[in-house]
């Protein structure tokens, strides 16, 4: 009965390709569409497990470790590359086509990522002067170095650690 249907499709349902059987015995090899390894690395930028991304893609975890080693070993990366990307191609478009719209966008990251810079200048300029004894106030400086009397000086005794403030 199966002989009297043939099946002409070149894809399922779901567009995978059907693959023809040529007689040879077993399972026939997997082939990777290009679709499918871009379905693979978005998951993979998208932080997906590699179970979820298997039975997404529609083949055995086993075989997504094995087609996929290279993308699986660069996992913590894709996220940080498909941003890259995704930038690049937006400056691009700010740039050689006058978009402007792309534009706007690229100044606020432009001005996100300036504040972010600033931020980190300035905790650690913040640490460095805490470590220094720079800049602080006062009572700081006060409460600073009554701790630092009540522990080296012999005070010990006399100020223990209940006697602070």
């Amino acid at each position: 009965m199966a002989g009297k249907f043939r099946d002409d499709r070149a894809t399922d349902l779901f567009g995978n390709p059907v693959r023809e059987r040529l007689g040879a015995r077993g399972r026939p090899p997997l082939q990777i569409a290009p679709q499918d390894r871009d379905m693979v690395e978005a998951a993979l930028a998208r932080g997906w497990g590699s179970q979820r991304i298997a039975d997404a893609v529609g083949i055995s975890l086993a075989s997504l470790k094995r087609y996929f080693r290279a993308a699986l070993l660069e996992r913590d990366k894709m996220r940080d590359r498909l941003e890259l990307a995704a930038n690049a191609r937006l400056i691009r478009a700010a740039i050689e086509d006058g978009n402007m719209t792309a534009m706007k966008q690229l100044r606020e990251m432009l001005d996100r990522d300036g504040l972010t810079r600033q931020k980190v200048v300035l905790e650690a300029q913040q640490k460095e002067a805490q470590d220094a004894g720079i800049g602080m106030g006062k009572k700081e400086a006060a409460q600073r170095a009554a701790e630092e009397a009540a522990t080296s000086d012999g005070w010990d005794d006399l100020l223990g650690p209940s006697r602070l403030n």
